[in-house]
């Protein structure tokens, strides 16, 4: 055990040193980065930190409610992708540097007069608002400290900010801003709300049960060191959890934690660091979390089982795949120790009484699964209703698959499908085709597979019809139904109509909505000709800003509207100008 200790320590240091190296060797001497936003900076986000179905790539600077601030280059470079959506990071710029970083520039409310004429000049090209430019090298560069576009509030932004990465151009793996003295004024440990401990078979005794059980920080302020005098008693193999937060000193909002570490006795057991993350990474964080729980809504607890199937790269010690067996008469010390980047610590102690199996409780299902899917492996199922392939790596473990029935509602093509647990988490996608019942030839293009979210409400999956079947793409366990979707989108004018007299005004805007299979396409016309209407999909809203399209005197406007079933709605209106 002794030299065990010694190795870990020796790994740990290796590691540490292999950090401190690299981001020496991305950032030479001569070459320094500015901050993107004006001084002062309030962080509202930190790398790392845990999202849904993702880490955060980045820090967010806050706009603190505004948006229009200018934001600028890092360092001198070229920009070597523009993209522009409703959705992720809405407008966004990445400036490629000579030292072989990628800077991002993410939820902008526009750029510079040079990209945006770039811009707009592609997309009028396109005919779409959405495009996903790689312009020439050197075609568009950029020095030091230039403005290059203004802070906003695009894509799926929940307020102004701006989100800012840095990404290695060959792997494109985004790396910690903080490495490269982006560095937060920080002097705020991290807050410890609660941990749980969580069985991890049905053998496993905790206080006597086989459930997990929860232990709640009541004095979290300005106490980074807590003891917990409750002993629970568990045999068994277990799993640990810690529900986690920071603070640093520039805003006054929660942010994720740089490294968290877990001792059993004098042995370190468990640590992450958030150093570096590739995208194809990035949705393991439903393993890294106690999935469950965080489905129930009970926050999002970090825990120190790794699944075989979890190839995460954030793990600089991990022994038995974190997972804890407490099958002696003894006492067990746990200590955590929670770190943010600026070396801000917390911890938590507790002891844990071990106990031996009891014999008369244990149970033994190893032969009881008559369907095992397992996760480095391609699983198939299928019955005279339903019919789904999950490919190797879409499970973190392997699981003993269920399915049942439901009867069809009335509104429905087909029965509700139980697939499986929704509490299992999932890393792509699987196949899924399910058989409509009683559906009508002239509704099959518009049939589609929807997920079932508690009684009343329904999440469009899509799908195709063929052979029989409608077949889509799914990314987790659940309820599913087909139904049809033939009622056109809504659009709904907000300062616009027939014969209305518009020259007081800089632009037209429209909501517009679908409330089931979702927008597909949208494109507006003045005087027969295409133009830009700007996509705010989160608050769906369509806004043209007035060009050289709009002409003096009477314009005819047209807005055609269709959804993911090809329902189309139609706006059309006279305007003077």
């Amino acid at each position: 055990m002794f030299f065990d200790y010694i190795k870990i320590n020796l790994f740990l240091l290796f590691v540490g040193l292999s950090y401190l190296i690299e981001a020496q060797n991305l950032i030479p001497d001569k070459f320094h980065f500015q901050y993107p936003l004006s001084e002062p900076l309030f962080v509202s986000g930190t790398f790392g930190e845990l999202r849904r179905n993702h880490f955060h790539s980045g820090i967010d600077f806050s706009g603190k409610g505004k948006e229009g601030q200018k934001v600028f280059a890092v360092a001198d470079g070229y920009v070597s992708r523009i993209l522009v959506s409703s959705r992720g990071y809405g407008k966004t710029l990445y400036v490629t540097h000579a030292n072989g970083l990628v800077s991002v520039y993410g939820h902008l409310k526009g750029f510079n007069k040079t990209i945006d004429n770039y811009v707009k000049n592609e997309q009028y090209a396109k005919q779409s608002f959405y495009v996903n430019i790689y312009p020439e090298k050197l075609k568009l560069p950029v020095k030091k400290g230039e403005v290059i576009g203004y802070l906003g509030n695009t894509g799926n932004s929940t307020g102004p900010h701006l989100h800012f990465e840095f990404r290695e151009e060959i792997t494109e793996q985004v790396i910690n801003p903080q490495l490269f003295n982006f560095n937060i004024i920080d002097d705020k440990p991290p807050i410890i709300e609660a941990i749980r401990i969580i069985p991890l078979d049905e053998n496993t005794l905790i206080n006597g049960k086989n459930e997990a059980i929860t232990i709640k920080i009541h004095n979290k302020k300005n106490n980074n060191i807590i003891i917990i005098n409750d002993v629970p008693i568990v045999s068994g193999k277990v799993a640990l959890g810690i529900k986690v937060y920071d603070f640093n000193n520039t805003i006054n909002s929660r942010t994720g934690v740089y490294k968290l570490s877990v001792w059993l006795d004098t042995i370190l057991f468990y640590q992450h660091v958030m150093n570096k993350f590739s995208f194809d990474e990035t949705r393991y964080i439903n393993d890294l979390i106690d999935y469950p729980e965080y489905r129930k809504g009970n926050g999002r607890y970090i825990i120190t089982r790794v699944s075989p199937g979890n190839k995460l790269n954030i793990y600089t010690q991990l022994y038995n795949k974190g997972v804890f067996i407490f099958d002696k008469n003894q006492k067990y010390k746990i200590k955590f120790k929670v770190e943010d980047f600026n070396q801000n610590s917390s911890y938590l102690e507790l002891y844990i009484k071990g106990s031996p199996l009891n014999n008369k409780n244990f149970q033994n299902n190893i032969n009881a699964c008559k369907n095992t899917f397992y996760f480095n492996d391609t699983s198939y199922f299928k019955n005279d209703f339903v019919e789904l392939t999950v490919l190797p790596g879409t499970l973190y473990d392997d699981i003993c698959f269920t399915y049942s029935k439901k009867n069809k509602p009335s509104w429905a093509f087909s029965s509700i499908h139980s697939i499986h647990n929704p509490d299992v988490p999932l890393h792509y996608n699987y196949k899924l085709s399910i058989k409509p019942e009683n559906l009508p030839s002239n509704l099959q293009k518009k049939a589609l597979i929807a997920y079932v979210i508690g009684k009343n409400k329904l999440k469009s999956l899509g799908g195709i019809y063929d052979n029989g079947m409608i077949t889509t793409n799914v990314s987790e366990f659940g309820d599913f139904v087909i139904v049809v979707d033939t009622v056109s989108p809504i659009i709904e004018p907000i300062n616009i109509h027939n014969d209305k007299d518009v020259s007081s005004q800089t632009t037209i805007d429209f909501k517009i909505k679908d409330d089931l299979s979702g927008i597909k396409s949208y494109n507006a016309y003045i005087n027969d000709v295409w133009v830009l209407m700007e996509y705010d999909e989160k608050n769906n809203l369509l806004v043209y800003n007035f060009d050289d399209n709009i002409l003096p005197g009477i314009n005819t406007f047209l807005l055609e509207v269709i959804d993911n079933c090809n329902n189309i709605s139609v706006f059309e209106a006279n305007i003077l100008y």
